[in-house]
C-alpha cells in the first residue's frame, strides 16, 4: 500500500476504480482511519491534484481550520499550480 505523510501523519494511500465507490468522486480523506482513497481511473496529473486536494481535508480535519469544499478547492489548486509551474526553481532551491 502506497503511504504520504501529512503533518507528521503517515496516511495511507488506496486508488480503486470507480464502480467500488459509495458515490462518484476523484478522492476521498477518510481522517478518523488515516486513509485516503483515490479514483485510479483517471490520469497522473488528477491524480496529483487530488491526493493535495485530499492532503488539505486532512490537514483542515486535523487542525480544526474550518475550510469549506470551496476553500479546500481553491486552495489545491492554488498549491498544485503552483508547484507545477516552479517545479525547476523548487529542484533547484532544495539542493
Amino acid at each position: 500500500m502506497k503511504k504520504i505523510k501529512v503533518l507528521n501523519h503517515s496516511i495511507n494511500v488506496r486508488e480503486l476504480s470507480l464502480d467500488k465507490w459509495d458515490v462518484p468522486a476523484l478522492g476521498q480523506m477518510q481522517t478518523t482511519k488515516s486513509e485516503m482513497l483515490v479514483n485510479k481511473d483517471m490520469s497522473s496529473d488528477l491524480k496529483e491534484t487530488t491526493v493535495l486536494h485530499e492532503s488539505l481535508h486532512f490537514a483542515n480535519d486535523l487542525l480544526a481550520i474550518g475550510l469549506d469544499e470551496k476553500q479546500v478547492t481553491q486552495i489545491g489548486l492554488f498549491l498544485r499550480t503552483f508547484i507545477v509551474e516552479n517545479k525547476q526553481f523548487i529542484k533547484e532551491m532544495v539542493k
